[in-house]
């Protein structure tokens, strides 16, 4: 009776209306971009003397004409090629929400993220401190995320493949996930952080530096960490923040994107 009724709700699901859904796809325009290619055919009417240009008003140009008019600095220009500023940084609105085009969220930023956490006091997301730690304006906040993989034909939590796998790849996860919780609290000689964000104001010591002269894939065959799961995992997570596979990416950066998160 429920293998029938099953097999009737799969037969209405397959043979329902087909639904239309309207969409564009919205960000970066190409056919200005292009003219760097092509050239501007347009000669130029005005000329000004300035001290400092900004060239693109993404989020690292708009920071720093951000941290120019915080320090009384207004000899400037930003140049942005695209009708509005923004880049990966972008969002737009319906009658429903705001949403982003882009970056659409903020980690928590660290204590060495001294300029961000001004910005955030500066837009009321930061309301105060308690303890030395920042309180949030609740409005702001983005909650975790609840992933599933589907895996061996089930769903499960979280994005590290469990079910059915043996027991060398779960003593590799073991080892892995023990290492980059290691290294959270983890200094270098020069009392810096061992990974930090921004950065400038990571540990300089050779021990960290050398992980960018090696992609994160070599260093984990070189760490013995060659379960198939786990570099599918860890190869998902370049991609993710990076948009490449992490036989591309070096090792000290896809580290600093794993400690981001764990």
């Amino acid at each position: 009776l429920f293998l029938a009724s099953g097999l009737w709700g799969a037969r209405r699901l397959l043979t329902s209306k087909k639904y239309q859904f309207g969409g564009r796809i919205v960000g970066a325009n190409s056919k200005i971009g292009h003219l760097m290619r092509t050239g501007v055919s347009v000669k130029p009417t005005k000329f000004e003397s300035l001290d400092t240009i900004i060239v693109g008003g993404g989020i690292s140009g708009l920071s720093a004409a951000w941290w120019f008019r915080k320090q009384g600095f207004e000899n400037f220009t930003l140049f942005e090629m695209d009708t509005e500023s923004g880049g990966n940084s972008s969002s737009g609105s319906n009658q429903v929400s705001g949403y982003p085009w882009g970056a659409h969220y903020l980690p928590v930023p660290s204590k060495e993220a001294v300029h961000v956490r001004d910005f955030l006091e500066e837009i009321g997301a930061i309301t105060g401190y308690e303890k030395g730690l920042p309180v949030f304006n609740e409005y702001y906040l983005c909650a975790d995320s609840n992933e599933r993989l589907f895996f061996q034909g089930e769903w499960q939590d979280g994005l590290v493949p469990q079910h059915g796998i043996q027991a060398s790849d779960k003593a590799q996860y073991e080892e892995f996930f023990g290492f980059v919780k290691d290294l959270k609290t983890k200094h270098g000689k020069d009392q810096k952080p061992a990974f930090a964000i921004p950065v400038a104001f990571s540990s300089q010591d050779q021990e960290f530096l050398k992980l960018d002269q090696i992609t994160m894939a070599d260093y984990m065959k070189s760490r013995g960490w060659t379960s198939e799961y786990l570099n599918w995992y860890v190869n998902y997570c370049c991609r993710d923040d990076f948009g490449m596979p992490h036989n591309k990416v070096s090792a000290w950066a896809g580290i600093t994107r794993i400690l981001l998160r764990f």
